[in-house]
């Protein structure tokens, strides 16, 4: 190799090594500027920082998760975006006629049930479901449903992912709703009081029904409650009849509190008039002191 052509190359070789010191020094004291974007993006939208709603084309997020105490079916405070999530779904419910929006509570086992409710989860799923209904959704477009948290979601006594979303295709038959019509419709459902008392006791099958009392009068309009208090002989028949309507008004303002519209519910105090059992023994006593609920539609409804 001449003299020339060595100059030739020893140059190309400094220019190389020149520029490619260049970029690693930009490169270390700068930084990445394309790998910090991607890495914000991925951030910004990742579902593990917030509660995510998608259907199709929609989608919203808020940044934290709906929360309650233990042992509460009340929503604790919330930010703005999970504000405007409500606010989008309920828009999105209401332009999609179609779509049906299931709301799921989540609950400990440990926690005692509402009164209503057969567990907290549901109560909570309720909460929601009231917000969204207070939104202008249809009732029928929402479902309530209930799940045992994970031990993630228990967080310095609160469930801190309460409440998930799920959308599904409005079905054209309620399986549900023929199975409520044909075994609930109709039936009475008695709830029994000690002498003198007004406070509602329930089983677990009795909050089952009332769950289906309320599902079934959220997509049938014209269905009603037909609340009758009840007392047994004892004592003045005046007196009786007061207390047997201030247990069925006690009835009826708790549904009410719980998202039945009082104006869809009759209470009514029959006082001692309608005996089921033989008021001469107490066992008979204690069958007349009920209230008795019915659920009411027409045979078209």
């Amino acid at each position: 190799m001449d003299n020339t052509a060595f100059k030739w190359l020893a140059g190309i070789l400094l220019a190389l090594w020149l520029i490619g010191g260049s970029l690693f020094l930009k490169s270390y004291f700068c930084g990445n500027n394309d790998a910090e974007v991607t890495e914000s993006i991925d951030t910004s939208l990742g579902d593990a920082t917030g509660m995510t709603v998608r259907d199709g084309d929609f989608s919203v997020r808020a940044k934290d998760f709906f929360t309650f105490s233990a042992g509460s079916a009340a929503l604790l405070p919330v930010g703005d975006g999970l504000n405007t999530l409500l606010s989008n779904t309920a828009d999105y419910l209401k332009s999609n006629a179609d779509r049906v929006l299931t709301v799921t509570g989540y609950y400990d086992e440990s926690e005692p049930a509402p009164e209503l409710y057969p567990d907290m989860g549901l109560a909570r799923a309720n909460t929601i479901k009231e917000e969204l209904e207070n939104l202008g959704v249809d009732a029928a477009q929402i479902v309530s449903d209930s799940e045992v948290a994970d031990a993630d979601n228990l967080t310095d006594g609160r469930i801190t992912n309460g409440i998930t979303f799920a959308f599904a295709e409005k079905s054209l038959t309620d399986s549900r709703l023929e199975r409520i019509r044909e075994n609930v419709v109709g039936q009475p459902l008695t709830l029994f009081f000690e002498s003198g008392e007004t406070e509602i006791s329930l089983s677990s099958e009795q909050k089952e029904i009332f769950s289906d009392m309320i599902y079934f009068m959220d997509r049938v309009p014209d269905s009603n409650l037909e609340i009758g208090g009840h007392t047994d002989s004892i004592g003045d028949k005046n007196d009786n009849k007061r207390i047997s309507r201030k247990r069925a008004e006690s009835v009826r303002d708790y549904l009410s509190e719980n998202g039945i519209d009082a104006d869809r519910m009759t209470a009514v105090g029959y006082g001692e008039s309608k005996p089921i059992g033989d008021n001469n023994y107490e066992p008979g006593r204690r069958q007349n002191r009920r209230t008795e609920i019915v659920l009411q539609a027409t045979a078209t409804s």
